[in-house]
């Protein structure tokens, strides 16, 4: 595949690529309401989470057999996801807010069966479908940041009082930090390992796409992964060290400042609060924003149910007492998964992931254009969890099981690799099926295949 062109893929495969091309840019447009009132609908982006679902019943209707995925996992990812179940089940029935855990368990539970769904039939059926889905899901996004300043700048005119209320496919600014990770993800990616023009230029576009909306919400979060992340990948992609310094001081260079006078001066969100902020501060707890107090209470009340924790939403009467009125989360990946899921949760994280990260790099070398866009990308997730809920809202949620299902579905032996294209992966599935079943009729020499 070349640019923007896109592989040999068939309808079902076609419409599960514009589906999730289009799911950001189309939960904006339909849940923006330009007012302080919140529907349930846009803080929980019912509408990202249809969007999986549908991808799902693509993949049945492709002949996917989730319980024959299910069995070609790794043996340590289906061990964890028992014990992921076994816990979250308990957590839940014994949480004070029973109904509201089971319905966020409902929505784990849904991206974990989106990211299999998606994982399997990129190694069957939609061969070729997950470079086409890093450039489209990349597209779909810069087109949602242009949307963001439309708004701002054109129906709202940089009001103040507007700045919280309008927050465009989100509910709120500081939410724009889990849009810009993924770009600047996919845009290093894309630095990192395309070699075409056109995709060099997008990189650049997703890039400082993705400074500007760091810019904008202003947290902590956005600020330190935005300085992280590209030192983390410019480390690890030595050959284009260079490349990455340069292009992410550029676009940060210009970005930051242009903040200025696209987004409306506010106490709390915007670059100039931040830096301010940073000058101001005078004590750790004002750096972190309450953070440590949030996750010194919510470990110490994780040690009244140490084995299954409180559940997904346990955290609503601590977090009532200390901000009444709002359904606050951990703002920390691992207090998150402690308080809500307990020693089991935590141990079934380890399990699931650990034997996971020594993988990477083989994967990083075999299909460097599609490993490099999806691992910087959860790296950046990852980067934005430790300040921020990420494992709590339905957008980073989506695109972790998104990238982790590309990821994964790169082979750590590249004679292994079908990827390329959906053309050149048919072929070569189809011949080694074809000089297996020779050798097994005795006739013919063995075909062999360079990597």
């Amino acid at each position: 595949m070349t640019s923007f062109s896109l592989p040999k893929l068939d309808k079902p495969a076609i419409a599960a690529l514009l589906l999730l091309a289009l799911a950001v840019p189309i939960y904006a447009a339909s849940s923006y309401e330009g007012t302080s009132e919140v529907s349930v609908s846009r803080w929980l982006a019912l509408y990202i989470v249809g969007t999986e679902v549908a991808v799902i019943f693509l993949a049945l209707f492709s002949g996917w057999h989730p319980l024959v995925s299910f069995k070609r996992l790794p043996g340590h990812v289906r061990i964890a996801f028992i014990l992921w179940l076994v816990g979250a089940s308990a957590a839940t029935a014994f949480s004070s807010h029973s109904q509201f855990s089971g319905t966020f368990q409902l929505f784990w539970f849904i991206h974990g069966l989106f990211s299999l769904a998606l994982w399997a039939m990129i190694k069957s059926q939609w061969v070729g479908i997950e470079r086409a889905l890093l450039i489209y899901i990349s597209v779909g996004l810069i087109f949602h940041s242009i949307m963001v300043y439309f708004v701002a700048i054109f129906v709202l005119g940089l009001s103040l009082e507007a700045w919280e209320p309008y927050s465009v496919g989100t509910t709120n600014p500081r939410l724009y930090t889990f849009y810009a990770a993924v770009l600047l993800g996919i845009g290093l990616g894309f630095l990192i390992a395309e070699t075409e023009n056109p995709l060099r230029v997008l990189s650049i576009i997703c890039i400082f796409s993705a400074y500007h909306l760091f810019a904008w919400a202003g947290g902590r979060a956005s600020f330190g992964t935005s300085i992280i992340v590209p030192m983390v990948v410019a480390i690890l992609a030595a050959k284009a060290r260079k490349r990455i310094v340069l292009t992410t001081v550029a676009c940060a260079s210009i970005a930051y400042p242009l903040s200025l006078f696209t987004a409306p001066t506010h106490e709390i969100y915007g670059f100039k609060s931040i830096m301010g902020g940073i000058a101001a501060y005078s004590t750790g707890d004002a750096y972190s924003s309450g953070r440590f107090d949030i996750w010194a209470r919510m470990l110490s009340q994780s040690l009244e149910k140490p084995l299954f924790g409180h559940g997904q939403i346990g955290t609503l009467d601590l977090l009532d007492e200390m901000l009444p009125g709002a359904a606050l989360n951990a703002h920390n990946a691992v207090v998150h998964i402690l308080h809500a899921w307990g020693a089991f949760g935590l141990v079934a994280f380890a399990i699931g992931v650990v034997p996971f990260l020594p993988t990477i790099g083989d994967r990083l070398e075999t299909n460097p254009r599609v490993a490099w866009p999806a691992f910087s990308s959860l790296l950046a997730l990852g980067a934005t969890s430790t300040l921020d809920g990420t494992l709590f809202y339905n957008q980073p949620l989506f695109f972790c099981a998104l990238f982790l299902a590309i990821l994964a579905s790169v082979p750590v032996d590249p004679r292994q690799d079908t990827s390329n294209s959906g053309e050149r992966g048919w072929d070569r599935r189809h011949l080694e099926t074809r000089r297996h079943r020779r050798n097994r009729m005795g006739c013919g020499r063995p075909i062999q295949f360079q990597s």
